[in-house]
């Protein structure tokens, strides 16, 4: 191919990329629910086996804390007790700042999306073991019988805070995964090379 053929070929740049407004709203109004969920929704609500008052977040710690002070043994609390204590806010921080910086239009947008949406569903996952406050054993799980909570019974007694944490991670999870917005380049119309005189 000669000189002139080449430069006769079009070549196509990279598209450019820019601030992923969408995927930031997602992720901006995924944070807001998650905020919601943890500090003004019902996360439990009483039921007929374990009797207490429709529970929020903050009460959740509170109980999970003095189950733990009083009775040490014959109990696992699963990941409850980090969930909620420090764990979810953790995770929601996380998310949020891997997602905003996924739809930044950087080198590293494609891992960080694919990131973003991972610790996303692992929040989501965590999330659904940590509903499943606690688990009796031994004298406890035997005096209790058949009222001995499984993880069905805190799940049919998930209030709305639960739902709408799951579903605020998800949001988020989608927005990182958005990433920037590609921008749309027009491609110059082919301009052939002028025909060569013959000298």
């Amino acid at each position: 191919m000669t000189t002139g053929e080449g430069a006769d070929q079009a070549v196509l740049p990279a598209p450019n990329r820019t601030f992923g407004a969408v995927g930031a709203t997602l992720i901006l109004l995924g944070g807001v629910a998650c905020v919601l969920a943890f500090t003004a929704l019902t996360w439990l609500r009483s039921n007929n086996i374990v009797i207490f008052d429709d529970l929020k977040f903050r009460k959740v710690h509170d109980l999970l804390n003095v189950l733990h002070t009083r009775t040490p043994k014959y109990i696992d609390y699963g990941v409850s007790r980090p969930y909620f204590s420090w764990l979810a806010w953790v995770l929601l921080t996380a998310v949020v700042v891997i997602g905003l910086l996924a739809v930044l239009p950087t080198p590293f947008a494609g891992p960080l999306r694919a990131l973003g949406l991972i610790v996303a569903l692992g929040s989501i996952g965590l999330t659904f073991w940590a509903i499943d406050l606690v688990s009796f054993s031994g004298p406890l799980a035997r005096q209790l019988g058949s009222n001995n909570p499984g993880y069905t019974d805190y799940l049919s007694h998930a209030g709305p805070g639960f739902w709408v944490a799951a579903a605020g991670f998800l949001v988020m999870g989608i927005g990182a995964l958005l990433g920037p917005r590609p921008v749309p380049q027009s491609i110059p119309p082919f301009q052939p090379s002028p025909p060569v005189q013959p000298s």
